[in-house]
Formats: C-alpha cells, structure tokens, sequence
C-alpha cells in the first residue's frame, strides 16, 4: 500500500526548559496548515532531526509520540517510540528514525517527550527508560503521510485471517 504522494511536514524545536511537568514537550499547529482534502488514514515517521545536550549526562534517548498509535505496543507502559538518538560526539545526537506510526490524521496538537536511556555499569545491563531527559534542546521534523482510506480498507480485509466455524 503506498501513501499519496502530497504528505504533510512539520519541524519542533524546542528548549530544555519548554516542557511540562511530565516531561512533556507540547505543540500546537494551526487548523489552517492542513487541509480537508486529506485522508483520515495516516502515519507519521521522523524526517531528519538533532538534539543536542546541555550537560554531559545524555549519552542515549528515546523520542515517545505522545499523541498515541494505532499499530504500536510496548511492554513497560510506554508510549510508542518514533526515534532514537545516540551521542558521538560532544554535545549533539542525530535522531534515527524507527519507523512509521499510525496515527490520528492532521493533528491540531503534537506532543513529544525524550527519555534517557539509563546504563547501569556496562551498555548491556540497559534498564526500562523511566527518566525524563531535561536540559535538551532539539529539533525535527515529523513527517505525516496519508492513504486511500478505500484502498487501505480492502488491504485489511485481506489481510484478516478468517475465523473457523
């Protein structure tokens, strides 16, 4: 199933400061960016982006899309994760992307949270990201590509594995 080929782009940026109590850094994008003429289907997926740490304390972070997703479970109650990001040199870490999300189409308000990932002793030993990263700073962009709602219909029903009587 391919996407259509008008997608929508937005790029964050964001301060260490800029976020909530939970972590939490909020977005809100004009109804008038996008248009109705848009299918409900969509996903979203990191583009390209770059955090860079204030303190030498981020080595690795995950980045969670807060607002949910469809096609998306993780063990540890966590949010679903879009990208990741590892440190090589001073200051800076390129986010990778880790796929494509389903999600709600044309959001009025994104929401994304960096989480550390946490060693303990040696790389091998990672534990659950559970701590919040702060003094970040970042930018990205998200990409939302959108589907025949049609098309990926069908593609569902034929994918359904169907029930034995």
């Amino acid at each position: 199933m391919s996407s259509l080929k008008v997608c929508d782009y937005v790029t964050v940026y964001a301060k260490g400061n800029s976020r909530d109590a939970d972590g939490v850094y909020h977005f809100d994008i004009p109804n008038t960016y996008y248009t109705n003429q848009r299918s409900q289907v969509c996903t979203v997926e990191v583009t390209n982006g770059m955090v860079y740490s204030v303190t030498t304390e981020t080595k690795a972070c995950i980045l969670q899309y807060m607002n949910g997703g469809i096609n998306h479970y993780a063990t540890g109650n966590l949010r679903p994760i879009i990208g990741n990001a590892q440190k090589f040199t001073a200051g800076s870490m390129r986010i990778t992307p880790t796929g494509r999300l389903l999600c709600n189409a044309r959001p009025n308000h994104i929401s994304l949270k960096l989480l550390d990932l946490v060693f303990s002793g040696t790389p091998a030993e990672l534990q659950l990201p559970t701590v919040t990263a702060t003094n970040l700073n970042f930018v990205l962009t998200l990409k939302y590509s959108y589907y025949d709602s049609i098309e990926t219909a069908r593609e569902l029903q034929r994918e359904k594995t169907p029930h034995m009587m």
